[in-house]
């Protein structure tokens, strides 16, 4: 099973320590970026973050999986971006077709 979606969010909250911001960089519901977090504790058996009254502070886990992780999300997050800026500059190919005899008539300059 894919865990990229619960990492990015791990590596957001890790970066804010907070997890209602972390939720609105990623445009997400504060309970998703929860579930993400509660997610990923449950896949590496320990707590990931200690709630404090003004955000979160990572554990020694968190600290590990981040140094682990986050350069790798990086990457990933780098290359979408730029395949999504190719792909807004890129207006593709046009091909035509149509009938040779239109087009033979419009290369002789009269009137079609």
């Amino acid at each position: 099973m894919s865990y990229l979606t619960q990492l990015k969010t791990f590596v957001e909250v890790y970066r804010s320590g907070n997890i209602t911001r972390a939720a609105s960089r990623l445009h997400m519901s504060q309970p998703a970026v929860t579930s993400h977090i509660q997610a990923m504790e449950a896949i590496v058996g320990k707590e990931l973050f200690i709630r404090k009254a003004r955000g979160v502070e990572p554990t020694a886990i968190a600290d590990d999986l981040a140094l682990q992780v986050s350069s790798h999300i990086d990457v990933l997050e780098q290359k979408v971006a730029s395949i999504r800026s190719r792909a807004s500059t890129d207006h593709g190919t046009l091909h035509l077709a149509g009938l040779s005899r239109v087009f033979k008539c419009c290369r002789r300059s009269c009137a079609c």
